[in-house]
């Protein structure tokens, strides 16, 4: 028997927030045990190219063969080949194959501990598969019982469901979210001073030193700001905010950036809100942040509610809309067809739980649901669509979700906001895009379809070919590679990339002569150009660059530095 006392499950909602805190460590230490496994087959299906030397090739095939208990032997094994292999250990790629084995070692090597992390999973999903239908929660229940029951390597897809239903029932007791600031700063003194200063506000500040602990952070935690050092120990900071731009949950966050002056052009991050320069003023710091902070709830203040959706009227968002004139901004207008009042109030319950704080949500007849989000374009905002239609799909059998759910974009612009409103209501069926689950299409939407960007390599070292794709397949880009300088311009002229990486010593055509000859067909423009070469002496670099090269870099060279060189010419 269930019960759907309101008292019950009101005091079942509170007791959730405790069962998502003990869940998240373990889903945190799935999702790096699933990095570092995608990351060791990555290298080792890069190592089986490796025809010059079969003994490393056939350990390759070993470990990806190995049993999860044999797995870490087979890793070390590859390990101390690279390590002692005659004329390997020189190779430029060598090393940073090394360290990210060495870095998935130390995540697999426990596996009695993954063993506990597993049964003390699934212990927990068995609880919460009785409970949640005890107290009148069937969806809980279910994404519960899929978690219990999921084979190992699909358990942390099935926690991720069942984390985010948690969060949509305890996100309803929730009416005011508190201010959050992320604070990303390896200096330990200026981590103290700045998060000191900020509590004074009342702000709540939440401090890291690497961006490998912003990725498990903004798991757990929504930020309006977040203020990061451009020299972070593992990463660029630009590198940070071009990722953290890409990311849905972060993707509208106010993100400050903090840099001595001379080490910073502001022209090469314009995804960065805010620049400031060290040593950090505090107190202008606090006035740039209460304007982007002062924005959290937009619609708190503006509470006549439309009855079937329980969101503010239109009258209410004209009512914002004079008070905060905003410069700019987006609209997303959502229709739903043949629905009922319980699906109708079902996905619009879902859309309140992933849309920003700042985000002003309106109740429309029809039914209808107009979401404005402030200083954004269209297209910034169509990710955030994205983001939703995948949280549809995840819960969609157990929620029902209703079938035929569509959205239509439009910038916001200086004119009569209800004109607005009319003009893309009747141009509505030219631009919706259905988000129906297992449907994303862009019917007619006038928006650019986002095309792969395509890397082509022209390098003889397995090694580095291998930590390439990885890495630039890991940004969504294609990736080829060609291992003879006589097969670049075949490969040009069958298919034109994006951009090319060239190194200068290869079998056949050396560097500079394949460069020499593809200038003569495709500019600096039509193909950009990097070379990555263990040449770098002056001369190297000037006779690359004279002779039609977009970049330089030398070997040994940074991944995420090359990443982001690469960034440059694929905007």
């Amino acid at each position: 028997m269930s019960f759907s006392d309101p008292e019950l499950q009101n005091y079942y909602r509170r007791r959730l927030q405790q069962r998502i805190e003990g869940l998240m460590p373990l889903y945190q230490t799935l999702l790096r045990r699933e990095n570092a496994l995608r990351s060791l087959y990555q290298i080792l299906t890069g190592l089986q190219k490796a025809v010059a030397y079969p003994e490393l090739v056939s350990l390759a095939n070993r470990a990806l063969l190995a049993e999860p208990q044999v797995l870490p032997e087979k890793i070390l094994a590859v390990l101390n080949f690279l390590a002692y292999a005659p004329g390997l250990k020189a190779k430029s790629g060598t090393q940073i194959v090394s360290q990210t084995l060495r870095d998935v070692l130390a995540v697999l090597e426990s596996v009695q501990a993954f063993e506990h992390d597993l049964a003390q999973l699934r212990s927990i999903a068995h609880a919460l598969s009785g409970s949640g239908g005890t107290y009148g929660f069937s969806d809980i229940s279910q994404a519960a019982k899929t978690v219990e029951h999921a084979a190992p390597d699909e358990i942390s897809n099935a926690l991720g469901n069942l984390i985010l239903v948690l969060k949509r029932h305890v996100l309803v007791e929730d009416p005011l979210p508190q201010h959050r600031i992320l604070l990303v700063q390896k200096d330990p003194d200026l981590r103290h001073l700045i998060q000191h200063r900020l509590h004074a506000e009342g702000w709540l500040c939440d401090q890291v030193s690497t961006a490998s602990e912003v990725w498990l952070q903004i798991i757990q935690t929504a930020y309006a700001v977040i203020i990061t050092d451009l020299v972070l120990p593992d990463l660029d900071g630009r590198r940070l905010v071009h990722e953290l731009r890409l990311r849905p949950e972060t993707s509208q966050a106010q993100i400050i950036l903090l840099a001595g002056s001379s080490s910073f052009d502001a022209a090469e991050t314009p995804e960065v809100d805010l620049f400031m320069p060290k040593p950090v003023d505090l107190e202008q710091l606090v006035s740039k942040i209460r304007q982007p902070l002062s924005l959290v709830r937009a619609s708190a203040e503006f509470e006549q509610i439309e009855p079937l959706t329980g969101l503010p009227t239109m009258s209410s968002f004209l009512l914002f809309l004079r008070k905060q004139r905003p410069e700019r901004g987006a609209f997303a207008l959502f229709q739903g067809s043949g629905l009922s009042a319980e699906q109708v109030q079902l996905w619009v319950k879902m859309l309140r739980a992933e849309i920003l704080p700042q985000d002003f949500p309106v109740g429309l007849a029809g039914p209808s649901v107009l979401l404005f989000r402030k200083a954004v374009s269209s297209e910034q905002l169509l990710i955030f669509i994205q983001s939703f239609q995948k949280s549809l799909i995840s819960v969609a059998s157990e929620f029902q979700i209703p079938s035929l759910i569509k959205v239509a974009l439009a910038e916001f612009t200086r004119e009569d906001p209800e004109i607005q409103l009319i003009k893309l209501q009747e141009q509505f069926n030219q631009k919706a895009l259905e988000i129906s689950p297992g449907v994303f299409m862009r019917a007619e939407t006038g928006l650019p379809k986002k095309t792969v960007k395509r890397i082509l390599l022209a390098d003889d070292d397995p090694l580095i070919a291998s930590i390439l794709r990885f890495r630039i397949e890991q940004e969504g880009y294609a990736f080829a590679e060609v291992s003879d300088g006589d097969q670049v311009l075949p490969a040009l002229q069958k298919s034109l990339p994006d951009l090319l990486i060239l190194d200068l010593k290869m079998p056949g055509k050396d560097g500079f002569s394949v460069l020499k000859d593809l200038r003569q067909q495709y500019s600096a423009e039509q193909l950009p150009v990097m070379i990555l070469t263990a040449l770098g002496n002056e001369s190297h670099v000037v006779q690359g660059l004279k002779g039609g090269a977009n970049d330089f870099m030398t070997k040994p060279f940074s991944p995420e530095e090359l990443i982001s060189r690469m960034q440059r010419y694929l905007a």
